[in-house]
Protein backbone atom coordinates (compact mmCIF):
# COMPACT_ATOMS: atom_id res chain seq x y z
CA UNK A 1 0.00 0.00 0.00
CA UNK A 2 1.55 3.27 -1.07
CA UNK A 3 1.45 6.67 0.84
CA UNK A 4 -1.36 7.95 -0.93
CA UNK A 5 -3.47 5.04 -0.25
CA UNK A 6 -2.57 5.17 3.53
CA UNK A 7 -3.47 9.01 3.80
CA UNK A 8 -6.63 8.43 2.37
CA UNK A 9 -7.64 5.45 4.51
CA UNK A 10 -6.46 7.49 7.83
CA UNK A 11 -8.50 10.42 6.71
CA UNK A 12 -12.22 8.09 6.02
CA UNK A 13 -11.33 6.71 9.38
CA UNK A 14 -10.93 10.03 11.10
CA UNK A 15 -14.11 11.54 9.53
CA UNK A 16 -15.72 8.68 10.17
CA UNK A 17 -14.72 8.64 14.16
CA UNK A 18 -15.50 11.86 14.29
CA UNK A 19 -18.96 12.17 12.48
CA UNK A 20 -20.04 9.44 15.26
CA UNK A 21 -18.69 6.40 12.93
CA UNK A 22 -21.72 6.75 10.37
CA UNK A 23 -22.25 9.29 7.99
CA UNK A 24 -25.79 10.47 6.08
CA UNK A 25 -24.44 10.79 3.46
CA UNK A 26 -21.72 8.08 2.70
CA UNK A 27 -20.36 4.83 3.23
CA UNK A 28 -16.65 4.17 2.68
CA UNK A 29 -15.40 0.51 2.47
CA UNK A 30 -12.01 -0.77 1.21
CA UNK A 31 -11.18 -3.32 -0.92
CA UNK A 32 -8.95 -5.52 0.33
CA UNK A 33 -7.38 -7.10 -2.46
CA UNK A 34 -6.74 -3.76 -4.41
CA UNK A 35 -6.31 -1.43 -1.37
CA UNK A 36 -8.46 1.40 -2.75
CA UNK A 37 -10.87 2.94 -0.75
CA UNK A 38 -14.31 2.67 -2.51
CA UNK A 39 -16.91 5.43 -1.59
CA UNK A 40 -20.53 5.02 -1.97
CA UNK A 41 -22.00 8.41 -2.88
CA UNK A 42 -26.01 7.56 -2.51
CA UNK A 43 -28.12 10.14 -1.03
CA UNK A 44 -29.36 8.47 1.99
CA UNK A 45 -32.36 10.20 4.04
CA UNK A 46 -31.76 10.85 7.50
CA UNK A 47 -34.65 11.72 9.92
CA UNK A 48 -33.32 15.13 11.75
CA UNK A 49 -33.65 15.33 15.38
CA UNK A 50 -35.54 18.17 16.67
CA UNK A 51 -34.30 20.76 19.25
CA UNK A 52 -36.33 21.22 22.09
CA UNK A 53 -36.63 23.30 25.30
CA UNK A 54 -37.01 22.84 29.12
CA UNK A 55 -38.23 24.49 32.21
CA UNK A 56 -37.46 23.40 35.41
CA UNK A 57 -36.39 23.36 39.10
CA UNK A 58 -33.96 22.35 41.14
CA UNK A 59 -33.27 22.03 44.99
CA UNK A 60 -29.82 20.86 46.49
CA UNK A 61 -28.02 20.62 50.16
CA UNK A 62 -24.90 21.79 49.72
CA UNK A 63 -21.81 21.26 51.82
CA UNK A 64 -19.97 24.69 52.00
CA UNK A 65 -16.56 25.83 53.11
CA UNK A 66 -14.17 28.71 52.26
CA UNK A 67 -9.94 28.03 51.75
CA UNK A 68 -7.75 30.58 53.28
CA UNK A 69 -4.08 31.58 52.58
CA UNK A 70 -2.43 31.97 55.10
CA UNK A 71 -4.60 29.39 56.78
CA UNK A 72 -7.22 30.11 58.92
CA UNK A 73 -8.51 26.80 60.02
CA UNK A 74 -12.43 27.14 58.61
CA UNK A 75 -14.67 24.46 58.84
CA UNK A 76 -17.76 23.89 56.35
CA UNK A 77 -21.27 24.37 57.14
CA UNK A 78 -24.26 23.32 55.92
CA UNK A 79 -27.20 25.20 53.96
CA UNK A 80 -30.67 24.17 53.16
CA UNK A 81 -32.15 26.78 51.35
CA UNK A 82 -30.80 26.44 48.05
CA UNK A 83 -33.03 26.73 44.72
CA UNK A 84 -33.03 27.38 41.35
CA UNK A 85 -35.32 28.18 38.02
CA UNK A 86 -33.71 26.89 34.85
CA UNK A 87 -34.02 26.85 31.14
CA UNK A 88 -32.41 24.05 29.04
CA UNK A 89 -32.32 24.11 25.26
CA UNK A 90 -30.80 21.11 23.38
CA UNK A 91 -30.13 21.23 19.29
CA UNK A 92 -28.65 18.02 18.04
CA UNK A 93 -25.23 18.69 16.17
CA UNK A 94 -25.44 17.90 12.59
CA UNK A 95 -29.28 17.35 13.01
CA UNK A 96 -29.17 13.82 14.31
CA UNK A 97 -26.62 13.61 17.21
CA UNK A 98 -28.80 14.64 20.03
CA UNK A 99 -26.49 14.92 22.70
CA UNK A 100 -25.42 18.84 23.55
CA UNK A 101 -26.94 21.85 24.36
CA UNK A 102 -26.87 24.61 27.22
CA UNK A 103 -28.43 25.73 30.37
CA UNK A 104 -29.21 29.06 32.16
CA UNK A 105 -31.18 30.32 34.81
CA UNK A 106 -31.29 32.08 38.10
CA UNK A 107 -30.51 30.07 41.53
CA UNK A 108 -30.94 32.08 45.52
CA UNK A 109 -28.94 30.35 47.98
CA UNK A 110 -26.81 30.39 50.72
CA UNK A 111 -23.19 29.29 51.64
CA UNK A 112 -20.72 30.25 54.79
CA UNK A 113 -18.31 28.94 56.90
CA UNK A 114 -16.65 29.21 60.66
CA UNK A 115 -13.10 29.54 61.86
CA UNK A 116 -11.43 28.38 65.20
CA UNK A 117 -10.91 31.76 66.21
CA UNK A 118 -13.63 33.59 64.21
CA UNK A 119 -10.95 37.21 63.91
CA UNK A 120 -13.01 40.00 63.45
CA UNK A 121 -16.20 38.78 63.52
CA UNK A 122 -15.50 36.99 60.14
CA UNK A 123 -17.88 33.87 60.74
CA UNK A 124 -20.72 33.78 58.64
CA UNK A 125 -23.61 32.85 56.14
CA UNK A 126 -24.20 34.68 53.08
CA UNK A 127 -27.77 34.88 51.05
CA UNK A 128 -26.53 35.20 47.02
CA UNK A 129 -28.01 34.91 43.63
CA UNK A 130 -26.60 33.89 40.79
CA UNK A 131 -26.36 33.40 37.29
CA UNK A 132 -25.01 30.04 35.66
CA UNK A 133 -24.26 29.41 31.53
CA UNK A 134 -23.61 25.98 31.24
CA UNK A 135 -22.84 23.61 28.80
CA UNK A 136 -25.84 20.45 28.76
CA UNK A 137 -24.63 17.22 27.61
CA UNK A 138 -27.16 13.99 28.72
CA UNK A 139 -27.26 10.96 26.65
CA UNK A 140 -30.46 8.84 26.71
CA UNK A 141 -31.56 5.13 27.14
CA UNK A 142 -34.79 3.24 27.59
CA UNK A 143 -36.47 6.22 29.93
CA UNK A 144 -33.47 7.01 31.59
CA UNK A 145 -31.21 9.84 31.13
CA UNK A 146 -27.63 10.66 32.01
CA UNK A 147 -26.26 14.32 32.00
CA UNK A 148 -23.73 16.51 32.59
CA UNK A 149 -23.39 19.86 33.00
CA UNK A 150 -20.69 22.59 33.30
CA UNK A 151 -20.10 26.12 33.05
CA UNK A 152 -19.07 29.64 34.34
CA UNK A 153 -21.29 31.65 36.95
CA UNK A 154 -21.51 35.02 38.37
CA UNK A 155 -23.24 36.10 42.03
CA UNK A 156 -23.78 38.97 43.85
CA UNK A 157 -24.25 38.68 47.94
CA UNK A 158 -27.77 40.03 49.12
CA UNK A 159 -26.97 39.76 52.81
CA UNK A 160 -24.91 38.78 55.74
CA UNK A 161 -25.68 36.86 59.09
CA UNK A 162 -23.15 38.85 61.09
CA UNK A 163 -24.31 41.32 63.13
CA UNK A 164 -22.66 44.35 61.46
CA UNK A 165 -23.26 43.86 57.86
CA UNK A 166 -20.98 44.34 55.28
CA UNK A 167 -18.44 46.70 54.61
CA UNK A 168 -15.49 48.25 52.35
CA UNK A 169 -13.62 44.90 52.59
CA UNK A 170 -16.30 42.41 51.89
CA UNK A 171 -16.62 41.21 47.96
CA UNK A 172 -20.41 41.17 47.15
CA UNK A 173 -20.03 40.01 43.63
CA UNK A 174 -18.06 36.48 42.91
CA UNK A 175 -17.33 34.30 39.90
CA UNK A 176 -16.26 30.78 39.11
CA UNK A 177 -16.82 27.18 37.63
CA UNK A 178 -19.43 24.91 38.85
CA UNK A 179 -20.36 21.09 37.62
CA UNK A 180 -23.13 19.31 38.18
CA UNK A 181 -23.47 15.49 36.88
CA UNK A 182 -26.73 13.18 37.28
CA UNK A 183 -29.12 10.52 36.49
CA UNK A 184 -32.88 11.37 35.18
CA UNK A 185 -35.85 9.38 34.48
CA UNK A 186 -38.62 10.92 31.95
CA UNK A 187 -42.23 10.32 32.22
CA UNK A 188 -43.47 11.97 29.03
CA UNK A 189 -43.06 15.65 29.63
CA UNK A 190 -41.52 15.22 32.53
CA UNK A 191 -37.82 14.62 34.07
CA UNK A 192 -37.05 13.28 37.57
CA UNK A 193 -33.05 13.89 38.48
CA UNK A 194 -31.02 13.36 41.28
CA UNK A 195 -27.08 14.73 40.69
CA UNK A 196 -24.17 15.42 42.19
CA UNK A 197 -21.99 19.17 41.96
CA UNK A 198 -19.37 21.35 42.66
CA UNK A 199 -18.71 24.88 42.30
CA UNK A 200 -15.37 27.08 43.18
CA UNK A 201 -15.22 30.52 43.31
CA UNK A 202 -12.13 31.93 41.13
CA UNK A 203 -12.49 35.68 42.75
CA UNK A 204 -12.12 36.55 46.49
CA UNK A 205 -14.61 36.63 48.97
CA UNK A 206 -12.84 39.27 51.07
CA UNK A 207 -10.16 41.94 49.91
CA UNK A 208 -6.77 40.69 50.61
CA UNK A 209 -6.29 43.35 53.17
CA UNK A 210 -8.95 42.15 55.31
CA UNK A 211 -7.26 41.90 58.05
CA UNK A 212 -3.89 43.93 57.69
CA UNK A 213 -2.58 45.96 55.43
CA UNK A 214 0.74 44.35 55.36
CA UNK A 215 -0.61 40.86 55.86
CA UNK A 216 -2.56 39.86 52.79
CA UNK A 217 -5.48 37.06 53.16
CA UNK A 218 -6.74 35.21 49.93
CA UNK A 219 -9.79 33.19 50.36
CA UNK A 220 -11.92 31.40 47.86
CA UNK A 221 -15.40 29.85 48.30
CA UNK A 222 -16.28 26.10 47.56
CA UNK A 223 -19.17 23.65 47.81
CA UNK A 224 -20.41 20.55 47.25
CA UNK A 225 -23.89 19.83 46.34
CA UNK A 226 -26.46 16.94 46.55
CA UNK A 227 -29.32 18.22 44.21
CA UNK A 228 -32.96 17.27 43.18
CA UNK A 229 -34.73 18.95 39.53
CA UNK A 230 -38.17 18.58 37.98
CA UNK A 231 -37.85 19.15 34.46
CA UNK A 232 -41.00 19.70 31.59
CA UNK A 233 -40.35 19.67 28.21
CA UNK A 234 -42.02 22.68 26.34
CA UNK A 235 -42.05 20.41 22.81
CA UNK A 236 -41.83 17.14 23.07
Amino acid sequence: MNVKRLFFLLFALILGLVIGGKSPMMAQTLDKQTGRLIIDTTMRVVTAKPTYHQVGVRYNIANCGVSFSPDLKAKTITTYNNIALLYTYYSPLWGYMDYFGFQTGIKYGSYGFTTEYNINNMDQTLTYVELPLLAAFHYDFNKFRIYLNVGPFLDYHLATSRSTGFDCYDQRTGYGILGYAGLGYQLGRFQIGLDFGYQYSLGFMFHPEKLADDWWLYSYASQWSFGLSLHYTLNH
